[in-house]
């Protein structure tokens, strides 16, 4: 899995990320493991021309829904908490996360923008992390 740039633009907006803290981590893996086997299985189907892709899309959508808010709500927190957004005109990057009240600091960033950010931040920080889990999983394999 390549890293996805720590800076990326949404929405006519840009957004940097700094780095989760190796615990914020661990515990955002934890709290994902459910849907990311689901999401990696039907990944590994679908390459193999074993499932549609309308399929394929339903199941990822399942494996969400089981997810307790609780989850959900813990991982977009973590992740947006690590976001600024640059202000326009070039005057430098405020926080796009609102701790205090636990929402988006900016009414334009709706539902499918903040899946979309903290996505990013889940594939720029853990993708290393499951791609050095599948090969500490096979090094040593049987063929």
């Amino acid at each position: 899995m390549v890293p996805v740039p720590m800076e990326f633009e949404l929405g006519g907006h840009t957004y940097k990320v700094a780095k989760l803290d190796a615990m914020t981590q661990l515990h955002v893996v934890r709290r994902l493991a459910p849907i990311l086997t689901t999401l990696r299985s039907v990944a590994e189907e679908g390459a193999a021309g074993g499932v549609a892709p309308e399929a394929a899309l339903q199941r990822a959508v399942e494996a969400l829904g089981e997810v307790s808010d609780n989850s959900v709500e813990y991982v977009i927190a973590r992740c947006m908490e690590r976001v600024q957004r640059k202000i326009e005109g070039d005057r430098g990057w405020v926080p796009a996360w609102n701790k205090a009240a636990g929402k988006p600091q900016f009414d334009d960033i709706g539902g499918f923008h903040l899946l979309t950010i903290a996505s990013r931040v889940v594939m720029n920080e853990l993708g290393p992390f499951f791609d050095g889990l599948a090969s500490s999983l096979t090094v040593g394999s049987p063929a």
